[in-house]
């Protein structure tokens, strides 16, 4: 079933190739599917406007819920939308279908595209279309964000152009007449974008694998589809080009180019304590900052390069961001953790009493080597959205079966706020009770997607800094 659906999905793409290589989309009819939310399929929208494409646009969301998306394209001539529904017939009036990449594969409207054999694009394909920069990509199921962004920081010295784009969050498409041959483009790609992506079409110049977990199997028909997704990225590479990849992470069934890299090997180039000055924290973050550093050796740069470029890295938000300390609470946003692994990793930086917020959607993930450390470092954990009942359940099981597992306080709730508002007291009931003046760190780092309560792990995270910020004036502090 899986080979079949491949090859149905490399059929598609033979087809997008022939029609975006073409470069002309003057009265093509383009239907948007999924205009998404915080710019989603904006960029792409825009891009084909001005090349005089005709458009339409259809997302299962209401008006209200687009708001912001639809005052972005608000100047634009768009055929019609549908929103709050979709409708078959959309497909009918279209040329081409544009999806955003987290569109399953196997929706209703896709499924009529390639019913009626017309193409199927996306907003990364269309960006390479249009240049002819060199491409540093990084993929993997954790820390690509963070090794995307210092990867591009390192490069960025020495007067070279780089930009920074893809699953990141910045789309590049309105950059194209800024950008020469000479330019880097450093692109965080996901498994969703790398799905949809035509075969051939991405040959970085430099490929980066962060690691490999089991992730987004609700989207994916199973973890070898997952990591089939990932494999992408490496296939088309021709022998001049990096690949770099973890040692640990060669036993998936990968296969790469001829010049591969351990990003541990690197490490007989650098000084004892390199990492010191990285404002990064956690053995996790060592490992994304070895990624980016082994990438931007392979460009050129030396290590005299690096290292004050090091120095001057702002690290991403959301990410094991410390919001606030007072009155021996320290209050840590990690809303970007939406996986399992990354909450380990999260528990494992952070020291002294954690008071956890741990929840959200259920992507299907395996939690169990997270909830045994839960148990094992935490005093409190709040469980919050469709996954918190099945938390609770486990950690219930977890608790009861092991005589030496510690018992961490635990309920569950309906809203991050009522969430925050309880394990604030748990956190200044054991700050009050303490024997030792250690401090309490009140976590938010969830393991799961933000849905339904938040449209995405930056809103969640702005409601935690919301939700601390009044606290903190309530306090006094």
């Amino acid at each position: 079933m899986v080979e079949c659906f491949r090859l149905c999905v490399s059929i598609d793409h033979q087809v997008a190739m022939t029609f975006s290589s073409t470069r002309c989309w003057q009265d093509q009819k383009i239907l948007a599917v999924g205009l998404g939310l915080f710019g989603g399929n904006v960029s792409a929208i825009r891009f084909l406007a001005a090349r005089q494409a005709r458009l339409a646009v259809t997302d299962k969301r209401t008006p209200t819920e687009l708001k912001s998306s639809l005052d972005a394209i608000s100047d634009l001539s768009i055929d019609h939308f549908t929103l709050g529904h979709h409708d078959v017939r959309d497909v009918d009036w279209a040329d081409a279908i544009l999806v955003s990449p987290a569109i399953p594969r196997d929706h209703r409207l896709v499924q009529a595209a390639r019913e009626q054999r017309k193409p199927i694009i996306t907003e990364l394909e269309l960006l390479l279309s249009q240049t002819n920069c060199r491409i540093a990509a990084v993929t993997g199921t954790n820390g690509k964000s963070t090794t995307s962004a210092l990867l591009a920081h390192l490069l960025s010295s020495n007067g070279r152009v780089v930009w920074l784009g893809g699953n990141i969050g910045h789309s590049l498409l309105g950059e194209g007449d800024r950008m020469s041959e000479d330019d880097w483009i450093v692109l965080e790609v996901s498994s969703f974008q790398l799905a949809w992506l035509p075969a051939g079409m991405l040959e970085p110049d430099i490929a980066v694998l962060t690691n490999l977990a089991a992730n987004h199997l609700d989207w994916h028909d199973d973890f070898e589809d997952y990591v089939h997704s990932k494999q992408r990225l490496f296939t088309h590479q021709r022998p001049d080009q990096f690949s770099i990849i973890p040692k640990e992470n060669q036993d998936f069934g990968l296969s790469f180019g001829s010049r591969v890299i351990h990003p541990e090997s690197t490490l007989a180039l650098l000084p004892e304590g390199w990492f010191e000055d990285v404002p990064l924290i956690g053995d996790h973050n060592r490992a994304n900052a070895l990624q980016a550093i082994t990438a931007a050796l392979q460009t050129g740069l030396d290590w005299e390069h690096i290292q004050p470029r090091l120095r001057t890295f702002a690290p991403l938000a959301d990410r094991l961001q410390t919001i606030a300390q007072f009155d021996n609470l320290t209050f840590i946003n990690d809303s970007a953790a939406t996986t399992p692994e990354s909450t380990i990793q999260a528990l494992s930086s952070v020291k002294g009493p954690i008071h956890l917020i741990l929840g959200g959607s259920d992507k299907g993930s395996d939690m169990l080597e997270l909830l045994n450390c839960v148990c094992s470092r935490c005093h409190s954990c709040a469980l919050i959205g469709p996954l918190g009942p099945r938390l609770m359940s486990q950690l219930s099981e977890l608790m009861n079966s092991r005589a030496d597992t510690k018992t961490p306080v635990t309920d569950c709730f309906e809203s991050l706020q009522r969430a925050f508002a309880w394990i604030t007291m748990q956190a200044q009931a054991s700050a009050a009770n303490s024997q030792t003046p250690t401090g309490q760190t009140v976590l938010l780092s969830p393991a799961a997607a933000s849905f339904p309560e938040f449209l995405n792990y930056k809103e969640r995270a702005h409601r935690f800094i919301e939700f601390v910020t009044t606290f903190q004036k309530h306090q006094g502090a």
